[in-house]
C-alpha cells in the first residue's frame, strides 16, 4: 500500500494481516482471506490516516481493521483491533470518523460462534490509540436491543447468544434492573437451557447461565 501526497510518499508498505494484542497466534498468519473495505480519514493533523478492514487467514468469524496511522514524527505506526462478527462500517460524525463494529469477546462465550454476536461497539482512534464512544449512540444500541429481544421473546428455549448482548445493550442503556428480572424470569421458566441435541452442554446453563453471565457483564463493564 502506498500513501502519497503533493508527490511525496508518506506510506509504502506491504499489507500484511493484523495481530491484536492477546490474539497472535497462527491464525493471523496465513495472510487476509478476504480485504474489504477502505477508509481514509483527513484529521486535523493534515496527515491522513488509512484503514483497512477485512478477514485474517484461517478465521471463521471475525472481522479485524489494521489502522495505520502518523505518530507525532509524522512517521506511521499500525493499530489493529478485532471487529467481533461481521465486517464494521465506518460514519461520520460532527466531522469525526466513527467505526461502527461488536464486541469481539462475546464470541463462543456461552453459544456457537454463528449463534454469539456481540454488542454493538462504536470506536475513534486519538493518539494512537482507540477510544470508545459506543454511549453516543443511544438510538442504535435501542434500535440493536429490540432486535434481539424479538429473536428472544417466546422462544423456548430462549437463544443464549443473543439473550447475553441484550442484557448487555439494556445495561448500557441504563435498564440494568429490568433486564436483570427479565433474565430471572426467563430463568424460572426453565428457558435459560441449552436445546438437547445428545451433546453434552459446552455453555453454561439455567442459574449458572445467570451468574456466568452477570459475572461477565460487570467484568466487561456494561453492568455493575
Amino acid at each position: 500500500m502506498t500513501l502519497t501526497r503533493a508527490g511525496a510518499t508518506l506510506l509504502d508498505v506491504p499489507v500484511v494481516p493484523p495481530a491484536p494484542v492477546n490474539n497472535g497466534g497462527s491464525e493471523w498468519a496465513a495472510g487476509w482471506e478476504d480485504l474489504g473495505g477502505v477508509c481514509v480519514e483527513l484529521p486535523a493533523t493534515g496527515l491522513p490516516s488509512v484503514d483497512l478492514v477485512g478477514y485474517a487467514g484461517a478465521m471463521t468469524c471475525c472481522g479485524m481493521v489494521r489502522t495505520y496511522y502518523p505518530g507525532p514524527d509524522g512517521s506511521y505506526r499500525t493499530l489493529d483491533r478485532s471487529l467481533g462478527r461481521g465486517p464494521g462500517s465506518w460514519i461520520q460524525v460532527s466531522g469525526q470518523v466513527v467505526l461502527m463494529a461488536s464486541n469481539p469477546d462475546f464470541n463462543v462465550k456461552f453459544d456457537c460462534g454463528a449463534c454469539s454476536p456481540g454488542p454493538l461497539q462504536a470506536w475513534t482512534v486519538q493518539d494512537g490509540r482507540y477510544i470508545d464512544v459506543t454511549a453516543q449512540f443511544p438510538d442504535r444500541i435501542a434500535a440493536e436491543a429490540a432486535g434481539w429481544w424479538k429473536s428472544i421473546d417466546g422462544a423456548n428455549p430462549a437463544p443464549l447468544g443473543l439473550v447475553a448482548p441484550w442484557v448487555a445493550d439494556e445495561c448500557e442503556l441504563g435498564r440494568q434492573d429490568s433486564a436483570y428480572a427479565t433474565l430471572d424470569q426467563l430463568d424460572a421458566a426453565g428457558k435459560l437451557v441449552i436445546p438437547n441435541d445428545g451433546v453434552p452442554p459446552t455453555w453454561p446453563e439455567g442459574p449458572a447461565f445467570v451468574s456466568a453471565l452477570t459475572s461477565f457483564l460487570v467484568t466487561e463493564g456494561y453492568c455493575h
